[in-house]
């Protein structure tokens, strides 16, 4: 203890701590609280961050606000500068030479008012319109068309639709007589004719469409716009509804007046179709087009049918002869092809028969030549007043506009028409079309006072056409209950049938209560079977696929209970029938019902059902589409012959997804 004491470090260690950590305690006390550390120096003043808008507030905008109200004060110049004034006032141009002589201007002409007054033409109305339905696969474009991007350079990709097209008949010549008369004719004045008003240039072509509703009426009238493939409609959409000055409206006639365009306006080009047993017409040569290409296919199929069983009509013999018969140089027939022994002049089917020497040459054969003969000519008259489907194509090729057509001298009634691609299936619909031609006088004050709201009209329109015949939209998916499977579970085998790509596919189901009708069905070709989607190029130029094809089936609709039903049927004795029926809802709320077994169905799903049955022989082979299809329409030509047979050049279609390349060499 006595140690401890006399320690002098050991007795005051303790407070030596204690005061140390004090002070610290004070310093950090300072630093970091009462001495603000978040001050920042504005000014000559260090100001803390809850005071520096105060500050500002009452000293500068004070000050500001204060020098605001005070009264201008006059600026001082420093230096005097009234002498260099006054010796300006006194002569401005003192640096300019005395000897310079300015030109005086002479007496001109009084300038007067343009005060014209022209008297509009009238439009006459369209006429003999039709329409037409055409369904089939074609080429969709999966990117926005437009001047930039055209549909035959554009990427695209299989899908089936509905197109509608309306064409009608306009006297182009009566327009062009009208504006002459009107704009340049003898009946104006002299100083006020003008050729470039006198020359009419298409607008547009309107077309309208009315839906049919659940109670038989028609409702209101709707425009149609322009189909996704036409490379105008960004451009005729940009047409104003008024025009308040000149300039626009001879800016949109210098814009319009162009070939193409008038073309395309007049006269759009389709869709690329896809399908080799399907083109594009306007409906007057499309109704004949659809017919002779039935005919054909029928023709084949009889043809094919008496191949098959061994017996030809003298037609089809005398085309396998020519196919087969490479003994008899004459031969025609098919027993004069395969065992052609009589010698040259074998060529019937008694020469084929009898023709073992030349001795069966004699007045009988003369005879049969001269029958022969007589009923070759008769026949090569029949060929000649038989219409083809090449002719078809050459009397579409005369409507068709080329640069070579001049409109000012057409004396035929101008063919025009419009598409709509916007159809829903198991829709009705009907149309009205009219045409549209600038007005050329339109933002001026040259009207007769009658005709002053024609002032800022742009477009001077024809009268309506009539009303179309109600065009039909089939449902492109049914499905057709066959029969009760399992009573028990009270499955139902369905088939359903989708038109896809070009084509009516169908699947059977089973289904029971509460399963949804129809899904996608994974397909892989069959062996030895025709090849229709086209991911490959083949050596013909034809698409081909070894694939498989995803099908979707889903119809929406789902099956909620299976039913025994009866009533009764006759007219003069009635007789009941007993008979399954189907309970089914596509929107959870309502149930509609259908009968099974195809005798009980109604009349329109049995004739649907007839047509797809007839649909399963039908053979769809997809053609490629060219670069320029889209534009071989525009020059006359159709985007494909009816061969199938596409055309050279870039392609652009479907190809494992997309496809860009060439075709092969050989052409249409």
């Amino acid at each position: 203890m006595s140690k401890k004491r006399d320690n002098l470090f050991e007795r005051y260690i303790d407070k030596a701590v204690l005061g140390v950590a004090m002070l610290l305690s004070l310093w950090l006390l300072w630093v970091f609280i009462l001495g603000n550390p978040y001050a920042v120096e504005y000014g000559s003043v260090k100001l803390g961050p809850g005071e520096i808008d105060n500050h500002i507030k009452d000293q500068e905008v004070q000050q500001l606000l204060s020098k605001l109200g005070e009264a201008p004060k006059a600026k001082s110049y420093t230096k005097n500068r009234r002498a260099e004034f006054a010796k300006m006032v006194a002569c401005s141009i003192n640096n300019i030479a005395d000897d310079v002589h300015f030109p005086i201007p002479g007496y001109g002409r009084k300038v007067s008012v343009d005060s014209r007054i022209y008297v509009l033409p009238d439009i006459d109305e369209v006429s003999d319109v039709s329409v037409e339905r055409v369904r089939s696969v074609v080429y969709v474009p999966t990117e926005p068309v437009g001047a930039n991007n055209p549909y035959g350079m554009a990427l695209t990709d299989f899908g089936d639709i509905d197109l509608v097209t309306i064409e009608a008949s306009f006297n182009v010549a009566s327009l062009y007589k009208n504006f002459e008369q009107c704009f340049s004719g003898r009946q104006v004045r002299r100083d006020w004719q003008d050729k470039n008003l006198a020359k009419p240039v298409f607008a547009f072509v309107g077309l309208e469409r009315q839906r049919k509703v659940d109670d038989g009426s028609f409702g209101e009238w709707q425009e149609v716009k322009r189909t996704k493939v036409d490379n105008l409609k960004v451009m005729l959409g940009n047409i104003p509804d008024k025009i308040d000055d000149k300039h626009t409206a001879n800016l949109l006639m210098v814009k319009f007046d162009e070939f193409s365009v008038q073309q395309r306006i007049l006269q759009p080009g389709a869709y690329d179709f896809a399908a080799s047993n399907e083109d594009w017409l306007p409906p007057r040569f499309h109704k004949e087009y659809a017919k002779l290409m039935k005919a054909e296919a029928e023709k084949l199929r009889r043809e094919q049918q008496q191949l098959e069983r061994g017996g030809l009509d003298p037609g089809a013999m005398g085309r396998a002869g020519a196919l087969g018969g490479r003994e008899g140089r004459a031969g025609g027939g098919r027993a004069g092809a395969q065992g052609g022994r009589g010698g040259r002049a074998g060529g019937g089917r008694a020469g084929a028969q009898g023709g073992r020497g030349r001795a069966n040459t004699g007045r009988q054969s003369t005879r049969g030549r001269q029958g022969t003969s007589q009923l070759a000519e008769e026949r090569d008259k029949r060929k000649k007043k038989e219409r083809t489907v090449k002719d078809v194509y050459d009397d579409f090729k005369k409507i068709m506009l080329t640069e070579k057509t001049n409109l000012a001298k057409m004396r035929e009634p101008l063919l025009f028409w419009a598409h709509d691609d916007t159809v829903v299936p198991g829709e009705s619909y009907r149309y009205r079309i009219r045409l549209g031609v600038f007005n050329p006088i339109a933002g001026r004050d040259w009207f007769r006072e009658d005709q002053k709201d024609y002032k800022d009209k742009p477009i001077l329109w024809s009268g309506y056409s009539k009303v179309t015949e109600t065009v039909q939209v089939p449902l492109m998916m049914h499905f057709f209950p066959f029969e009760v499977a399992v009573k028990e579970e009270k499955g139902v085998k369905i088939k359903v049938a989708k038109f896809h790509n070009g084509k009516w596919r169908n699947e059977d189901f089973e289904v029971r209560p509460g399963e949804m009708i129809g899904k996608t069905i994974e397909r892989k070709p069959k062996s030895g079977g025709p090849q229709t989607i086209g991911y490959g190029l083949g050596s013909d130029g034809f698409t081909s696929s070894s694939d498989t094809e995803m099908i979707d089936f889903s119809t929406g609709a789902s099956l909620v209970d299976v039913v025994e039903t009866s009533d009764w049927m006759g007219v003069n004795m009635l007789r009941q029938r007993d008979y399954a029926d189907i309970l089914y809802t596509t929107d959870d709320t309502s149930i509609a019902h259908l009968a099974v077994k195809m005798r009980n169905w109604p009349e329109e799903l049995q004739q649907q059902f007839n047509v797809v049955k007839a649909a399963e022989k039908e053979v769809v082979q997809m053609k490629v589409r060219s670069s320029g299809a889209g534009q071989l329409q525009q020059s006359g030509q159709p985007g494909s012959m009816p061969t199938g047979r596409p055309g050279g050049g870039r392609m652009r279609g479907r190809m494992g997804g997309r496809m860009r390349g060439r075709v092969p060499p050989g052409g249409r």
